[in-house]
């Protein structure tokens, strides 16, 4: 649930002077029209996390930024999800290492700011076909504030604004491309990485790309440090909702027009209940443009009223695809029993179910605004 998170680290020229004291190698981004470097980028000698995978140090005019992968820095890829539980033994478990590699005394986690959270889940599904299948469906619908749409073969982007960004993506191919050849590259590893190409046959993921103006904006000064962001119920709920936008806010299921007669009949009366079919199926499965041009005449409010209708039946997104796997309908609720993993690490017993007991005394899910 937790992926990639960028942080700025409290400057000071002794820190930096001891960074570069580490023998790391340092690449200097220069910009010739003005004359100028924008950062300094820093790769240590050294890896790591349990899988050496390098963490890598932004230094630009007075200050320090730190972005890795959550899960990467703990499995070697990003196949299984880290949950928000997990993460500040995570971020205390980098501090060590940045402390250990070099050779430097960085301030602890609870000072960094943060600039970036990438939120995600993983379904696991049954066959990749399936899987691309849903993705088909998945890329036919717009997301709401986001005017660019881009498609590709195993993916579809909603991009537009500078606060957020979000996509969905078959993870094989995806892992295959980055994260399969790193650990195939290590003997160590060689293992692991077959066995992550298996797994990863037929998740696919959902991922939210949330900047320091969104976070800011929803949760206010509690957004500028990670502790918030350890508390599942707020991460879950910001991954209901960006899931639901991304359906229509239809049901996030996606099931057989056998299961969405059924249901639309259990509800309506015939003539309602056929005429709803008819509209459900163009809206789940006509592009925007193509929905828009055959319904273009009708009155908004009628368009409305037939998507609410569709809500209390209890619909989802239709799915064409035929195949004994696939009985009635499949759940991408978050949390859902389909994902590639429950929790992993441990969690000390008296941070409670899911919450530290700062979370406990200082936030509450009720106290902040979701979209």
């Amino acid at each position: 649930m937790i992926d990639t998170i960028a942080f700025r680290i409290p400057y000071s020229e002794g820190l930096v002077k001891q960074v570069y004291r580490s023998g790391s190698n340092i690449t200097i981004n220069y910009d010739p029209s003005h004359r100028v470097v924008n950062y300094k980028y820093l790769q240590s000698n050294e890896s790591f996390g349990s899988f050496s995978r390098s963490i890598n140090l932004f230094i630009s005019g007075n200050m320090i930024k730190l972005e890795f992968s959550v899960p990467k820095y703990i499995f070697g890829h990003n196949v299984f999800m880290v949950y928000p539980e997990e993460l500040e033994m995570v971020l205390y478990s980098l501090w060590s290492d940045l402390c250990r590699v070099y050779k430097a005394d960085f301030p602890t986690p609870d000072k960094w700011t943060l600039l970036r959270l990438d939120i995600c889940y993983n379904w696991k599904l049954p066959s990749q076909e399936l899987a691309q299948e849903t993705l088909n469906v998945l890329k036919k619908f717009s997301f709401p504030y986001k005017k660019t749409k881009m498609v590709y073969p195993t993916s579809v982007m909603f991009l537009g604004g500078r606060n957020h960004s979000f996509k969905f993506y078959l993870k094989q191919p995806e892992y295959y491309k980055h994260d399969f050849k790193v650990l195939k590259s290590n003997p160590i590893t060689i293992k692991t990485a077959y066995n992550m190409f298996s797994v990863s046959s037929g998740v696919l993921r959902f991922e939210a790309t949330l900047r320091s103006g969104f976070l800011e904006s929803k949760f206010h000064n509690s957004a500028k440090t990670y502790h918030i962001f350890t508390n599942s119920d707020i991460i879950t709920k910001l991954l209901k909702e960006f899931v639901s936008m991304s359906v229509n806010s239809l049901d996030t299921k996606f099931m057989s027009i056998d299961k969405g007669r059924q249901l639309l009949q259990k509800n309506y009366n015939p003539v309602k209940a056929r005429m709803l079919l008819r509209f459900w199926v163009d809206l789940t499965t006509l592009d925007k443009d193509l929905f828009d041009f055959y319904y273009g005449d009708m009155d908004r409010s009628t368009i409305y009223r037939r998507k609410k209708d569709l809500q209390t039946a209890g619909l989802g997104s239709y799915l064409s695809f035929s195949t004994d796997d696939f009985k009635d309908c499949l759940d991408f609720s978050v949390p859902s029993v389909n994902c590639t993993n429950p929790p992993l690490l441990s969690v000390p017993a008296e941070a409670g179910a899911g919450e530290s007991d700062f979370l406990t005394d200082n936030y509450k899910l009720d106290d902040f605004e979701f979209l």
